[in-house]
């Protein structure tokens, strides 16, 4: 019989020659064995995150540990069976004297070896286990994290993807890109998750449909007019789902890029202008909405609805800046036009007839402003229901022309219809809602409950710092209501607190001599300096 090559059965010397063999394999087998301990310790993991890859690769780590031991010991296990030959060759008498005090001294150090062997395996494999324990306490925390995130976003979120406004701006957008085909595959697919309202997937295929885009413009000769065209929509497109989402500085960066490489396109101009005019940045808008207004006249006629559109916007941008006749100009020449292209049942002549009201509101005359307001809300109940965000916006301003009037009950019972139609449709983190609770504030507080209007701006303010961050003026209204308000209840100190900070804001915003600033600052130089 013939083990390694080795006949063990000729002699003597051939027994010694296999033990000397023997004694070599199992030297070598510990030096490998500490080999081994020596790159385990070398490469052995950090400390585990809460990156399930880190566990993951524990778990191998100890797999492959595994692996190893089960080779060494199914070499264990045949040295362990050729000694038990020599053993049994022993007892038969066939071992020299030398040759039997060497086997015994073998067997010895393999009892030794083994039990080292299996000591370090298992203070290893305590090690093992205890890393894997703290990775899985790591995956545990990341996962409660993960649905407490997951949780607030359904609360905030979750909510916002299933309200009209959400609504009416996707069917817009589809309505816009149907018109614009696409031969870019991302772009496509783009379009499709943002009626699925899935926006954020969408922001992500906006990127790679960009990054495509810039690529074939990069490479086509003379930088073609159509690449151009393409890499501005994806850009463009991208800034629409920014802003559905009031992530107003992505927004603004991807508009800023779309009119990089299309100056005089007056739909992007208009977009951008849009969005700063919801930033209140109401100059800057009113440069835009005069050159997209320009480039539409020139293109498309003076009796158009993108013409009507622009006007609009203007009327928008000049009463937020307290010029309300001009607003009132601009107004009556959009709704003329909407009048006469969609008819008087249309909801854009309705947005047109409750801007004329605001406009006239605002000047001092909530009469005038009623009958507008009255007109708005009878179209949009015909023509989009009882439960739409328009119809909320008219009873809103029903509910302020009401209070202009001196009747502050009437006034918060519209109040209430309106938010309750907002918070149905965009839940409670939105700006509309904001705005309403305002309304209810103040028409509490001319109710004589100064302690309930402070309720309601208190939870008005809550949500446009969420919304807008600190210093936009929708704030700059709550605080500067919260402090008339605790001026009402004797807490000046406090009330200076609040009117500062309101006066500082809509002096960045709207500059020393806007009368939201002059307000503010008279209302600061009005309060006590102590409370009393």
């Amino acid at each position: 019989m013939s083990i390694w090559g080795i006949n063990f059965f000729e002699s003597e010397n051939a027994i010694y020659a296999f033990i000397t063999a023997l004694l070599a394999l199992l030297t070598i087998l510990g030096l490998l064995f500490k080999g081994f301990q020596w790159v385990y310790r070398l490469v052995k993991p950090t400390p585990p995150t809460i990156n399930e890859l880190e566990r993951k690769a524990v778990v191998e780590s100890h797999s492959t540990l595994n692996e190893t031991v089960k080779k060494q010991n199914q070499e264990i296990e045949a040295l362990s069976q050729r000694i038990k030959e020599l053993t049994s060759q022993q007892e038969r008498a066939e071992l020299s004297t030398e040759n039997k005090a060497e086997l015994h001294r073998l067997l010895g150090e393999k009892e030794v070896l083994i039990a080292q062997r299996d000591r370090e395996l298992a203070e290893q494999a305590d090690r093992l286990a205890e890393k894997e324990q703290e990775a899985e306490a790591y995956k545990v925390a990341a996962e409660e994290k993960g649905a407490l995130v997951e949780r607030q976003g359904a609360e905030l979120w979750g909510q916002r993807e299933r309200i009209a406004l959400l609504e009416a701006q996707i069917a817009q957008f589809i309505k816009e890109t149907a018109a614009r085909p696409t031969e870019n595959p991302y772009t496509e697919d783009a379009r499709a998750l943002v009626k699925e309202q899935k926006l954020d997937q969408a922001i992500q295929t906006y990127d790679q449909a960009i990054a495509q885009e810039q690529v074939a413009y990069d490479q086509a000769e003379a930088n073609t007019q159509a690449r151009k065209q393409a890499l501005a929509e994806a850009y463009f497109e991208k800034a629409k789902v920014h802003f559905m989402k009031f992530e107003w500085t992505q927004a603004e960066a991807a508009y800023q890029a779309a009119l990089e490489l299309e100056p005089n396109n007056s739909l992007f101009l208009n977009q951008l202008g849009e969005l700063y005019w919801q930033l209140q940045r109401n100059q800057d808008a009113i440069g835009l909405f005069n050159q997209a207004l320009e480039i539409d006249r020139q293109t498309l006629g003076e009796e158009s609805e993108m013409v009507a559109r622009g006007l609009n916007n203007l009327g928008n941008s000049w009463n937020d800046l307290g010029v309300h006749q001009k607003a009132i100009d601009y107004y009556k020449q959009a709704l003329k036009i909407c009048r006469k292209v969609l008819g008087e049942e249309h909801p854009d002549v309705a947005t047109a007839l409750n801007n004329l009201g605001e406009a006239l509101r605002q000047l001092g005359e909530p009469q005038k402003a009623l009958d507008y307001y009255q007109q708005a809300l009878k179209i949009d109940r015909q023509v989009l229901g009882e439960e739409h965000p328009s119809v909320a916006r008219y009873l809103n301003n029903l509910g302020l022309a009401w209070n202009a009037l001196g009747d502050p009950q009437q006034a918060i019972d519209y109040f209430k219809q309106a938010l309750k139609i907002f918070r149905q449709v965009y839940g409670e983190e939105h700006p509309s809602v904001a705005t309403t609770l305002n309304n209810l504030g103040l028409a509490w507080r001319d109710l004589g409950d100064p302690q309930q209007a402070v309720d309601y701006y208190e939870q008005a303010l809550k949500i446009n710092r969420q919304v807008y961050g600190e210093e936009h003026p929708s704030v700059a209204r709550n605080l500067n209501n919260l402090g008339e308000a605790w001026n009402d209840l004797g807490d000046h100190s406090k009330a200076r607190e609040y009117l500062e900070k309101a006066y500082q804001i809509r002096l960045k915003a709207y500059g020393p001599d806007h009368p939201h600033t002059q307000a503010a600052l008279n209302n600061l130089n009005q309060t006590p300096t102590e409370s009393g």
